[in-house]
């Protein structure tokens, strides 16, 4: 097994370059938190995160941060074209709706009073800026995301508010893991929350701050230890998120058990049907970890990859934009997809069986 620890290049201050996998979305650690996951040569691009330590303040009653959006703008300013002389796609997302409102405001009264950087502004409108919540994330796509995690001390102290307690709501831990699959190219992370919460000392005692919040202050964590380029440091952010995760009732491992053994009922089933070898469990190709396939039974013929649910990805979540690409690197492998749904074999197996070799014996699936 092997865990893929990347580190920057020569750049300035804490912005560095990023190799993975578009199965890994930058920021979304749950596969390399999975010992079974494996990232090859194959799969790997490029990609860059700047990760900015804003130390703003937290406006409680207003909830917004006054200085991570000052500070977003910053960062709007200095984007640059592409390489064709086009300016990127561009995201921001607030992770409060009154700090979308905010940032929303400054760049419509940027514009307004024709400030320096309106010109700019229209030009990155019309090749579709948008300002979101996470929670308006699905869907939406971006060559650059820039996240204003807004939450931050209220005062001296460095104590954090209590709305920081809303990260530990099951639909802000799926934002959390959504927020970087909706990226190509780049990711800003600007964070006020203070660097004591996600340093390595400090980490496994957020297990019992709730989930969300855990997840988030190892994301920082891991994005601060790659601009220090420290694999030593990264290896213990993976290990303390594999804890972690392990901490909150393996739930991660329960879904891919559960899965496991779905794929385990209908091999068993198949097996009944294809003399052979011809029904493979956990079966490789290129950058692909196929659970199952039906391999040919002649040189003209296809393999065929058999999907629970109909989904490419490892993950819990995914978009379609992916599966749309990754469907089409199936296809240059002569392989085919027939889709089988968990929840027709149960209780009527034998119907979900019936379709599903009829399906294989017609070659249907999507090429």
């Amino acid at each position: 097994q092997k865990v893929f620890f990347f580190d920057s290049g020569d750049h300035e201050g804490s912005i560095f370059s990023l190799n993975l996998c578009h199965r890994w979305p930058p920021g979304c650690l749950d596969l390399l938190v999975d010992p079974a996951i494996r990232l090859s040569e194959d799969a790997l691009g490029n990609f860059k995160v700047s990760f900015l330590q804003t130390d703003g303040r937290f406006d409680q009653a207003h909830r917004i941060n006054e200085a991570e959006a000052a500070q977003v703008l910053q960062i709007l300013n200095e984007i640059e074209e592409t390489p064709g002389r086009m300016l990127p796609r561009v995201v921001i997302a607030g992770f409060t709706r009154e700090q979308r409102n905010l940032l929303a405001s400054y760049i419509d009264r940027i514009k307004r009073a024709e400030l320096p950087g309106a010109e700019k502004i229209r030009q990155l409108e019309r090749n579709g800026l948008r300002i979101v919540h996470p929670g308006e994330l699905p869907g939406v796509h971006a060559d650059i995301l820039i996240v204003s995690l807004t939450y931050g001390p209220v005062n001296i102290k460095g104590d954090l508010p209590d709305a920081i307690e809303e990260i530990n709501h099951p639909a802000v831990v799926r934002d959390l893991r959504l927020l970087s699959g909706r990226v190509l190219q780049g990711l800003f992370i600007v964070n006020s929350i203070p660097e004591f919460f996600f340093n390595k000392e400090t980490l496994q005692h957020t297990i019992k701050s709730g989930k969300g919040f855990s997840y988030l202050v190892h994301y920082l964590a891991y994005a601060k230890s790659l601009s220090c380029q420290d694999s030593a440091d990264q290896g213990i952010v993976v290990d303390s998120l594999r804890k972690s995760i392990f901490a909150e009732g393996h739930q991660q491992n329960i879904e891919k058990e559960t899965e496991g053994l779905m794929y385990d009922r209908i091999a068993e089933f198949l097996n009944k049907h294809y003399p052979g070898d011809r029904v493979v469990r956990n079966y490789r190709i290129g950058h692909f970890d196929f659970p199952l396939v039906l391999l040919a039974a002649a040189p003209a013929e296809k393999i065929q990859v058999i999907l629970l649910d109909g989904f490419l990805s490892p993950l819990s979540v995914t978009d379609m934009e992916w599966e749309y690409k990754q469907g089409k690197l199936v296809a240059a492998y002569k392989m085919k997809m027939v889709e089988t749904f968990a929840v027709h074999w149960f209780p009527q197996s034998d119907k979900a069986g019936e379709k599903l070799l009829k399906d294989l014996n017609a070659g249907v699936g999507n090429s």
